[in-house]
């Protein structure tokens, strides 16, 4: 799920990670990944696509293409540094093939080779291969609850390319040299859902010579050579899954959803490089806050989802993590545990667990602004939020009597107020600037009724990511998807034995944005919500 931290050691990310990942999967997989990076007012679109196949004995194979598309761009020379008048459209490019193979229970380890190139200013192509290697464990004593990951990934010989500015610098071209280091574990596992964290950490392996402004971070030799200024320069990623296992929803279908949250700090080098891209894509003490979600169904063993991942809140302001800002991921995954290798077989049908009953609804609640919502200090004045009202869409799959996992969709038009500080400007008259938002929330929780002695009052917790939408022409960012969290106590009152329900709730939803007045820092904005769902129960 780009980059978050919970989802490190997936068989989708494992040309990215580690290539021992690969024997995790159970049939066929395929997955595409879009990443519409984007610099001030230009796209420059990077795109993924992996395949991989579980060959059967413990041994699985993978394939990965890559394509950053860096658009047409004009020749510079020192002589003529406006522009020699020729064009070259530049790209970095690769494809990659890793195997990985089991070795008992424990420890699997694989092997990747990345065949890498992009065009050069005199229009031929430079290319060049780098190799990849990496190992996972499982202990047999946390079997299906602790695995730890080692790789050291896209080694070669050193790389040296001519870049594209007029200081005649060098710099690497495909993806870096690093170490990883990851250790996943399943906190809570239930039946229906598990509850994972991650922690890891990346080494790069860079090689800096200040008098030939060379930043290459593919060499075999940077293993040994590129600790001058570790521990800061390691990247550090802490991750948590609310992970759904596929829910029965009858006929062979099933419905599964994933909610990650992550926090990076990002290391630098610390090293006086000239070159104003290199120093500003690795600010030192940088913070950075991700999420992401993934969502699909499952027929007869063949699974498809599609899932959204991203920064949502950085530390630094500066002006490449502003650009690229909030570094938003997709990514659509295919798989089936069907074996192409075993002629003849037939997919495995895997016995599926009947739920108690699925709930689904849809309802209204008026929103009421709390706090820094309310009222909040900003940049030369104040502003304010308002909310129209949110309507949603629900679904509830009880697991029990007194147990539901809740996935829910909601829609809300925001106005946000700005109130320019009247003794700024005291010869004019100061009229509010609005800006209308759209938002569309998706949430993940979970619901518990607790008192057998009145079996409808029920509370709930969850989180989920609200997508801002602002009207065009606005200063927002468009950008913008934010992290929230939502408590709610309410009531499901069934209508007689019709299997209608009414659900009268009252809840607490905390918005985590930048302050108005501080970019920087990160905090929360709320407001609590009453409503009423109606909807009908499946059994």
């Amino acid at each position: 799920m780009g980059g978050q931290g919970a989802a490190l050691t997936t068989t989708s990310d494992a040309l990215q990670f580690n290539p021992a990942n690969l024997i995790r999967v159970g049939g066929v997989s395929v997955s595409l990944f879009g990443y519409p990076f984007k610099l001030g007012t230009t796209t420059y679109p990077f795109t993924v696509g992996t395949a991989s196949l579980n060959l059967g004995t413990g041994t699985a194979a993978g394939i990965e293409y890559t394509n950053l598309d860096l658009h047409v761009t004009p020749v510079t020379s020192e002589e003529y540094p406006d522009g020699t008048g020729e064009i070259i459209h530049m790209y970095e490019r690769s494809i990659a093939g890793a195997f990985a193979v089991a070795l008992g229970d424990n420890w699997s380890v694989g092997t990747s080779v990345r065949y890498a190139w992009w065009p050069r200013i005199n229009n031929d192509k430079a290319t060049h291969a780098l190799g990849s290697v990496g190992a996972a464990y499982t202990p047999s004593a946390l079997a299906q609850r602790l695995t730890v990951g080692l790789s050291l990934m896209n080694f070669s010989t050193p790389l040296e390319s001519p870049s594209r500015n007029t200081q005649g610098r060098h710099y690497s071209v495909p993806m870096p040299a690093e170490i990883n280091l990851v250790a996943e574990a399943a906190v809570v596992r239930e039946r229906y859902f598990d509850v994972n964290a991650s922690i890891g950490f990346m080494k790069p392996l860079e090689e800096i010579e200040e008098d030939r402004g060379l930043f290459a971070r593919s060499s075999f030799t940077s293993l040994f050579t590129a600790w001058d200024n570790f521990p800061t320069d390691v990247t550090s990623q802490f991750g948590l899954g609310y992970m759904w296992k596929p829910l029965p929803l009858g006929a062979g279908v099933s419905f599964f959803q994933e909610m990650y949250l992550g926090y990076s700090t990002v290391g630098t080098n610390n090293s006086d490089i000239e070159d104003y891209m290199q120093y500003y894509m690795r600010v030192p003490h940088v913070l950075l806050y991700t999420h992401g979600i993934r969502a699909g169904i499952e027929v007869r063993g063949v699974r498809a989802s599609a899932g959204y991942s991203g920064r949502w809140h950085t530390n630094k302001k500066d002006p490449i993590l502003r650009a690229d800002f909030p570094m938003e991921t997709f990514q659509i995954d295919v798989s089936t545990n069907w074996d192409p290798l075993r002629i003849g077989s037939e997919t495995e049908e895997r016995g599926q667990d009947r739920l108690d009953r699925i709930l689904l609804s849809t309802g209204y609640a008026a929103a009421f602004p709390r706090g820094r919502m309310k009222g909040d200090e900003a940049y030369m004045g104040s502003q304010e939020y308002s909310v129209t009202g949110v309507w949603s869409v629900e679904a509830d799959f009880y697991l029990n009597e007194t147990s539901a996992l809740v996935a829910s969709l909601g829609y809300a038009r925001m106005t946000k107020t700005f109130h320019l500080d009247p003794r700024i400007m005291t010869f004019l008259p100061v009229f509010p600037l609005k800006t209308n938002i759209e938002t569309v929330a998706l949430e993940s929780g979970f619901r518990y009724h607790p008192l057998n002695e009145f079996r409808p009052f029920f509370a709930q917790a969850g989180f989920g990511i609200m997508w801002l939408n602002p009207s065009p022409g606005s200063d927002m960012n468009r950008y913008m998807y934010k992290t929230f969290t939502k408590v709610t106590a309410g009531l499901v009152l069934p209508v007689g034995n019709s299997g209608l329900t009414v659900m009268p709730m009252a809840g607490l939803k905390t918005l985590f944005m930048e302050n108005s007045s501080n970019q920087n820092t990160l905090v929360a904005y709320n407001q609590f919500e009453l409503g009423v769902n109606v909807g009908y129960t499946f059994r």
